[in-house]
């Protein structure tokens, strides 16, 4: 009778942690990109109104097509696993920076320093 009941609990205990181990996961390390590699920051990244083309070496290029404010060349780095970019205007100097998602196909402004800036528009994708 003693083992019995033993055995009942054990089997108790066992569903027990098995109903409770279903919650949602992390994505895994395979899915993430490295943040602090400058590579994943290289493309074209597009919202409804605004556009960032950052190329290799440092150097890219701001945009509004449709509207007609021309074009701001910039320089950037990554730093901490943030996009820091820098417009250096006629009058000003403009600052900005964007974390990655996880996956690398999407930029979201952390610091707005952006002249012309569209807003509500705080998200770019990658194209």
């Amino acid at each position: 009778m003693n083992k019995a009941i033993s055995l009942l609990l054990a089997l108790v205990l066992c569903l027990s942690l098995c109903a409770c181990g279903g919650g949602k996961s992390e994505p895994t390390t395979e899915n993430k990109i490295d943040k602090s590699e400058s590579s994943n920051y290289v493309g074209v990244w597009e919202s409804e109104h605004m556009r960032f083309t950052v190329n290799k070496g440092g150097i890219g290029r701001y945009e509004q097509p449709g509207r007609d404010i021309g074009y701001f060349d910039f320089t950037w780095e990554v730093k901490d696993e943030v996009l820091v970019i820098f417009i250096t205007g006629q009058v000003s100097e403009y600052k900005a920076s964007f974390e990655l998602s996880d996956d690398g196909t999407s930029l979201t402004i952390l610091h707005n320093g952006l002249p012309g800036y569209t807003v509500g528009e705080t998200a770019y994708e990658k194209q």
